[in-house]
């Protein structure tokens, strides 16, 4: 399950990134508050959250909060 707000864009970072499936993948149990942008090849790991108006291209490890533009580690679970 994700909890997903509104306005949260997710998608590849680049031109060509479909052909490279270079596309975000979104573990379980994730929520990702408004307005956040979540691009490029990145995992989001299980049990994160997002903040909101965050900018994610980086990896998130699992059960971590991150938050800001780009999104840094603020805490974790």
């Amino acid at each position: 399950k994700v909890s997903m707000y509104q306005n949260v864009t997710i998608g590849g970072a680049r031109v060509g990134d479909s052909s490279d499936k270079a596309y975000p993948k979104i573990n379980s149990n994730v929520t990702i508050f408004a307005g956040a942008v979540i691009i490029g090849n990145v995992v989001v790991g299980e049990g994160s959250v997002i903040g909101a108006n965050s900018v994610v291209n980086k990896n998130v490890e699992p059960n971590t909060i991150v938050a800001g533009a780009p999104a840094r580690i603020i805490g974790r679970l």
